[in-house]
């Protein structure tokens, strides 16, 4: 016992074995253990704990994300979160506080992941706020879709400013297929 680590998962379940019938006390000194932690293995129930092997690989650790729903989170902050156009690296910029955008999260997937799990992954995927500057070749109206898009509820002024920002992205839609 005393060559287990303190936090290992077969410490309490050997515990409530081998201390059975003894004194906490004894149990205690012979086990190399505190005595509260004696009594606290014997009161708790191991009977569906598996001491011969272990459910996951030792010094691996395990992710705690699917890789479906990192998908989910990564494509939804690739749309919500786009890159200035003439920019080196490929840096997200947020337009939006962190509230209105994970709620917009929520209402995107079915299973959303909480809202501190959800600040690490963008910070993860290195999200900046975004200042005032709209940089050289982007264009307000583009910006301000990108804003209102996932906002929900909106106001008068802002549903205005939404169908003008997605007649913009349709002319210019129509001629960039002129163009081409």
């Amino acid at each position: 016992m005393a060559t287990l680590p303190v936090h290992s998962h077969h410490r309490a379940p050997l515990l409530h074995t081998l201390s059975q019938h003894i004194p906490s006390t004894t149990a205690a000194t012979l086990l190399h253990a505190a005595p509260s932690t004696v009594r606290n293995a014997k009161r708790g129930d191991y009977s569906g704990s598996d001491l011969l092997q272990q459910h996951y690989p030792h010094g691996v650790k395990r992710q705690k994300l699917s890789s479906e729903r990192r998908a989910e989170l990564t494509d939804f902050l690739d749309v919500a979160c786009p890159t200035k156009s003439g920019e080196r690296h490929h840096t997200h910029h947020q337009f939006t506080t962190n509230q209105l955008l994970y709620d917009s999260y929520r209402r995107f997937t079915a299973n959303p992941i909480s809202f501190h799990s959800f600040l690490l992954f963008k910070r993860l995927m290195r999200v900046r706020q975004a200042g005032r500057y709209l940089g050289q070749f982007d264009c307000s109206r583009c910006i301000t879709l990108n804003k209102l898009q996932f906002k929900n509820p909106l106001t008068a002024e802002e549903e205005s400013d939404l169908r003008h920002c997605q007649k913009h992205q349709q002319t210019s839609f129509l001629n960039a297929s002129i163009i081409s």
